[in-house]
């Protein structure tokens, strides 16, 4: 409950995240519609709300309309994805109770980034360890820990996040691979709470995404898919406090 007092007593990184997470995703519809309606050309029926069933004749019909929607709106998910990034340094600066949000996000920008390569190297090959233990098991348990090692994975980069923020040797690989260690060994009530944050979060983004799909095209049905959007960022900051909730020191 610490880690969200923080996101309480700093409500204005909600409305930035917010924005931030969202206005790549509505550009990317805004381009993803224009894209489709111009690869159909003459064919042109697309709708911004149409049920799945339409989707995948609508697919199978014209292929390359399924690059022109699959583009634009991956490219907003790694957009916000990058956004969230780079705010590292500001994000943590808040949460932690500081000011300076500005300075804090140009002087973490360039250690978050490296570690950020650190943790995906690190990010395989556990994933990779962890495939290879849960396959001969059956599907529903591979899937089960496939998935909370995933969260755990992301734990551990938040960990880094936060440690790249200040540590003395933050270029150092040793540190995401102690915040790896850390995550998977120590304090493990933390690991718990943001695994669940992570999959509460992958559950708004698949609801988010079949809203998208099967929707009317009615007002509700676009607030319901921003609002699980919005849904979404929130836990992402939810669980990046609690990164930084867990790097204060034992009371």
């Amino acid at each position: 409950m610490n880690a969200l007092r923080r996101i309480v007593r700093a409500p204005d990184l909600v409305a930035l995240v917010l924005v931030a997470g969202l206005a790549p995703g509505l550009l990317a519809r805004q381009v993803a519609t224009m894209s489709a309606r111009a690869a159909m050309g003459p064919f042109d029926v697309l709708r911004d709300g149409h049920d799945l069933a339409y989707l995948v004749e609508l697919l199978a019909a014209h292929p390359s309309v399924g690059l022109a929607i699959a583009g634009p709106a991956a490219a907003g998910g790694l957009l916000a994805a990058l956004a969230m990034l780079v705010l590292t340094g500001g994000l943590v600066a808040r949460l932690e109770g500081r000011g300076g949000f500005g300075g804090a996000v140009t002087g973490a920008l360039a250690p978050v980034l490296v570690q950020s390569l650190y943790h995906a190297v690190l990010r395989v090959v556990f994933l990779g360890l962890v495939f290879l233990a849960a396959g001969p098991a059956p599907a529903w348990i591979s899937a089960a820990s496939l998935a909370v090692a995933y969260g755990l994975c992301v734990h551990a980069f938040d960990v880094t996040r936060v440690r790249a923020c200040r540590a003395a040797d933050r270029y150092h690989p040793r540190l995401a691979f102690r915040a790896f260690m850390d995550v998977l060994s120590r304090r493990g009530l933390f690991s718990a709470g943001a695994v669940a944050l992570v999959l509460l979060g992958g559950a708004a983004a698949l609801a988010g995404a079949f809203a998208g799909l099967s929707g009317d095209g009615s007002a509700a049905s676009t607030a319901a898919v921003r609002m699980l959007a919005g849904t979404g960022m929130f836990l992402g900051l939810w669980r990046l406090s609690v990164a930084v909730e867990r790097e204060q020191p034992l009371r």
